[in-house]
């Protein structure tokens, strides 16, 4: 697969630095106000905005079964990875 196929690296790129920093704005604004449940929300917000990437990056992919057979590919067949990098991954 060539990287012709991954058509909008900007979209994917604005999108997940504005909702991931809009969520973690939220988190940060939350986090300095009273009440008891303003740590749960601020924890969550801050990861969401953590998982925002993962999910606009799975937005873009999976409507294309171009770029949704590399992404299987890509997980499923680790056999194009080198030993060295095995080793250094796992350790």
């Amino acid at each position: 697969m060539t990287i012709d196929a991954y058509r909008r690296p900007w979209v994917f790129f604005g999108l997940a630095t504005l909702i991931s920093w809009a969520l973690w704005f939220g988190a940060a604004y939350v986090s300095h106000q009273t009440g008891a449940a303003r740590v749960q929300l601020a924890s969550s917000l801050g990861l969401m905005g953590l998982v925002a990437p993962v999910l606009i990056a799975l937005g873009l992919m999976l409507p294309d079964p171009t770029l949704r057979s590399d992404l299987l590919k890509r997980i499923f067949n680790p056999a194009p990875v080198k030993r060295v990098y095995w080793i250094l991954a796992i350790g």
